[in-house]
């Protein structure tokens, strides 16, 4: 019981004693004997008792003394500890222990042979996990290095798995970019070697090393971890899918089917790099139908997003919905690339406007809305169609079509696009 508890009914029994004279002989005696009893209570708690709330009496327990200790019997005389001494002797122990555990550590990273590191498995996992432990980055890169060129890795029965993929972690977390470039494959591959899935962690700093436009043989090694079975990131994900939207878009269909079972939430940049496999595989409906999907997922489209939708639709005979969303991406104050302008180009040809796709040509042309050159292919192989005389002479070999005179271009643009609009048909 605590004090203020037992000085208020102390005092409470005391004061209830003399004004209790005119009741019988029996309640007097009562009241004096548990005010005797209460000050009894008192007494003992300040003389070294712990008082239960069952009025038991309980002698405190004598804390353990940690560390050596003078020779002879130990004395259990009775000590007085108050309520957070006696937590405080509790946790000595532990807290002792883990201070044995940093010294062994640091003595171990102090007396390590800097040029000549352990070649075998059981010593250096005993480093490895002291520096894991210890988080001393400048043995650890040291170490990691160490395993680079003599191929030496842990053994795991001497180091847990928690312990060594700590190690990795503050490899990952020490490494500046430049250096993650030149071995962050390795340093992934030592990973999956010790049977641990690469970290969060390690796939972020990776990624973030290379800015996010992974080289090919790094988009290879998450397409390993992939088929490993090892989970990866949104991230990692994202740039796996937008390295493969052109070479192979039905992976990176598959790879957002995946990310939607995984109930992992689509950024703007894996959702562009659907829209661009939807466009290369010609899949308009599903085009149209993830793009008007975005407001939903909370997505905002932009001009990649835009040329993307209208690239498919361009090419899945979709031509009145690839202009609309030309009007709404320009409304919208988003210029177009080239690309997206050659695709709004031939859907006016498809639909015979052939004064909106004169404007297109003319007042698009210039700035970043250049026509690709494959426009000028286009231009001279209908001229040809039409058996219209050569316009070699007013091309020149070497450049592309934003060397035209808007004049020459005015005159064999309705020629050539109905030659294109015939043979779409």
């Amino acid at each position: 019981m605590f004090v203020p508890d037992l000085l208020s009914l102390g005092l409470d029994a005391w004061s209830k004693a003399p004004w209790r004279i005119s009741a019988n002989r029996q309640a007097i005696t009562q009241v004096h004997s548990e005010a005797v009893i209460l000050l009894l209570l008192l007494v003992m708690y300040f003389a070294g008792f712990v008082v239960s709330r069952r009025w038991s009496l309980c002698p405190v327990p004598t804390p353990k003394v940690i560390g050596p200790t003078s020779s002879g019997p130990r004395t259990h005389s009775m000590v007085k500890v108050g309520p957070a001494e006696h937590s405080a002797a509790k946790i000595i122990l532990p807290t002792t222990k883990r201070v044995g555990q940093w010294d062994t550590d640091a003595h171990l990273i102090k007396t390590a042979d800097r040029g000549c590191l352990p070649s075998d498995a059981s010593s250096l996992s005993l480093l490895v996990g002291a520096c894991a432990r210890s988080g001393q980055a400048a043995m650890t890169l040291e170490l990691f290095d160490h395993m680079l060129r003599s191929g030496v890795g842990c053994d795991q029965r001497s180091i847990c798995n928690g312990t060594a993929s700590k190690f990795f972690r503050l490899v990952a977390s020490n490494l500046d970019d430049e250096q993650l470039q030149k071995c962050g494959i390795q340093l992934m591959r030592t990973i999956m070697a010790h049977g641990l899935s690469p970290s969060n962690l390690v796939q972020s700093q990776v990624i973030r090393a290379w800015n996010s436009k992974l080289p090919h043989q790094v988009v290879e090694v998450f397409v390993e971890l992939r088929e490993s079975g090892m989970r990866l990131t949104s991230t990692a994900y994202r740039c796996v899918m937008a390295a493969h939207e052109r070479s192979d878009p039905a992976f990176t269909l598959q790879l957002y089917d995946e990310l939607l079972e995984l109930g992992v939430k689509v950024d703007r940049v894996a959702f562009n790099a659907v829209l661009c496999a939807c466009s290369h595989l010609g899949m308009a409906e599903r085009a149209l139908e993830l793009f008007e999907r975005m407001p939903e997922l909370g997505l905002a489209p932009n001009g990649k997003t835009y040329g993307s939708v209208i690239r498919a639709c361009a090419g899945g005979r979709k031509p009145s919905e690839a202009l609309e969303l030309f009007g709404v991406m320009r409304a919208a104050g988003i210029e177009p690339n080239r690309c997206t302008v050659r695709g709004a180009i031939r859907c006016c040809i498809k639909l015979g406007k052939l004064h909106e796709a004169n404007e297109l040509s003319r007042h698009l042309a210039p700035a970043s809305a250049d026509p690709c050159s494959s426009r000028c292919t286009d231009h001279v192989a209908a001229c040809q169609k039409t058996r219209r005389p050569p316009v070699d002479d007013r091309i020149p070999a070497d450049t592309g079509p934003a060397c035209l005179d808007d004049a020459i271009w005015a005159e064999d643009f309705e020629v050539s696009s109905r030659a294109i609009r015939s043979g779409a048909e």
